[in-house]
């Protein structure tokens, strides 16, 4: 006689489709696979090859794409297009001499473009020239004026110089006599110095007012020339 169902009882074991163990040897076995299959080609071709070379030997680079270019020589003749466009360099009313399609040679005048602006400015070029070449004219009068008047001024001093020379030998004569003091002898000997000083720096001075004046009217002929481009 059964007293209780616990003498029945007994445990049963729990079914478990996978285990931790298989589930990593599965794991395992899956990668081995699909390195086989990405090293299966390479291992294939190092398998078949028979000679190997040194990394040394080889020389390597890196293969671009890009065009190609060659320098191709020919040989054209222009031609100017059938209706050629004119241009001008400044705006203003434009006086036409020849038709499109017309043959025209070369230096023909094509047509006159009248521009007030232009004319404005070459009226005021033109007084500026104008202007130039009556100050180079000026210069030119004075570059003769001034020689002339440096030439009186040292002929004037050559007069006083001899003028005093004779007063110093006249001075010498009355010293002789006793006539004469010695303090206006003195002077004489001055005046003679004196003048004979001034005139070697009027000399001077004329050469030096010569090159001047010859070096500005070649300056004052320069800018003519330059603004007569102008």
């Amino acid at each position: 006689m059964i007293r209780d169902h616990i003498a029945a009882d007994r445990p049963l074991k729990q079914t478990v489709l996978l285990s931790r163990k298989r589930l990593a040897i599965g794991f395992i076995i899956l990668i081995l696979a699909a390195s086989a299959v990405f090293f299966y080609p390479a291992l294939q071709r190092w398998s078949r090859s028979e000679l190997s070379v040194d990394v040394s030997r080889i020389r390597l680079g890196t293969a671009v794409k890009g065009d190609l270019v060659r320098e191709i020589p020919v040989q054209g003749k222009a031609v100017a297009a059938f209706h050629p466009t004119v241009f001008s360099p400044s705006p203003g009313i434009v006086t036409v001499s020849t038709r499109a399609g017309e043959v025209v040679r070369k230096g023909q005048q094509l047509g006159i473009v009248d521009s007030p602006e232009l004319e404005s400015h070459l009226s005021q070029e033109k007084s500026e020239l104008f202007s130039l070449s009556a100050e180079l004219e000026r210069k030119r009068i004075q570059s003769e004026q001034v020689p002339l008047l440096l030439k009186q001024n040292i002929d004037l001093l050559e007069v006083q110089l001899n003028a005093a020379k004779r007063a110093q030998q006249r001075a010498e004569k009355s010293r002789t006599l006793g006539i004469l003091t010695a303090v206006e002898y003195e002077k004489s000997i001055d005046d003679v110095e004196i003048l004979t000083h001034k005139l070697a720096f009027a000399k001077k001075k004329a050469q030096l007012e010569k090159r001047a004046l010859t070096f500005e009217v070649k300056e004052r002929r320069a800018r003519l020339e330059q603004q007569r481009l102008v």
